[in-house]
């Protein structure tokens, strides 16, 4: 469980008593999502899954400016530019899958 509460790590997790928090800390992007942080939130929620003491998940974004603004288009663009489709199709599938 990543519980570091560094302003690099994208996204933390926490857990307090029976709640299981998983905080999209990417504030400066609007959260939005890569795919670093789409794998780090499906290992989060299969670890709560997994924890038969948590009785519920909290996803909230880090920052006041908004919860999360969607996949980041500008990681997007930089794969599509760069030739890198197929990392694109993989995120897309592994965002959608969550």
């Amino acid at each position: 469980m990543n519980q570091n509460n560094d302003d690099q790590t994208p996204v933390l997790v926490k857990k307090h008593k029976h709640l299981f928090s998983i905080v999209l800390n990417r504030p400066k992007a609007l959260n939005s999502l890569n795919h670093e942080m789409v794998s780090l939130i499906r290992t989060a929620i299969d670890e709560a899954k997994e924890d038969s003491s948590v009785r519920a998940v909290l996803l909230y974004g880090a920052g006041d400016r908004g919860f999360c603004a969607g996949a980041d288009v500008k990681d997007m663009a930089r794969n599509i530019r760069e030739g890198n489709l197929k990392q694109c199709l993989q995120f897309l599938e592994a965002e959608y899958a969550l």
